[in-house]
């Protein structure tokens, strides 16, 4: 059984109930202000996207996902580990943001699903965020284009 309920809820929430929690954080904004008509709610959309985007499918790992076309640096704000606003990261025209796995990440999760792929979803996602480390190798690399 599992012994550290965090990670095993973490792993729940990121790869088996992903589907509600876009909706449910949109409800919970929106319950402290942040209306649909806000000017940053666009903004606010895209970055919920983003995060999940971001998100590697193990059990059907692919090179890359579709990219996004962005006003904003995410590449180099997730540099400053977010300590300055978004608004700093500002670009003067449009940019394609990428999604690209390098191809240590690829041989890990090719690895890890040879080795567990067979276990149920419970807790073959709870075994791969302890076992695919460090967990930046989880997700997806963004790539800023001009």
């Amino acid at each position: 059984a599992p012994t550290r309920l965090n990670s095993l809820y973490a792993a729940r929430l990121i790869y088996m109930e992903s589907s509600w929690i876009k909706e449910v954080l949109e409800k919970h904004l929106n319950n402290f202000g942040f209306k649909t008509d806000n000017p940053k709610w666009k903004t606010i959309q895209e970055v919920i996207n983003i995060c999940l985007k971001e998100r590697i499918d193990l059990r059907n790992t692919k090179d890359s996902s579709e990219p996004i076309i962005t006003m904003y640096d995410y590449v180099a704000w997730k540099e400053t580990k977010f300590r300055l606003p978004l608004e700093h990261f500002k670009l003067k025209k449009p940019a394609k943001l990428n999604f690209a796995i390098d191809n240590v990440q690829k041989e890990r999760i090719v690895s890890f699903n040879k080795e567990q792929g067979k276990m149920k979803d419970w807790g073959f996602f709870y075994k791969a965020q302890d076992a695919i480390v460090p967990r930046s190798q989880l997700l997806f690399k963004l790539q800023i284009e001009s």
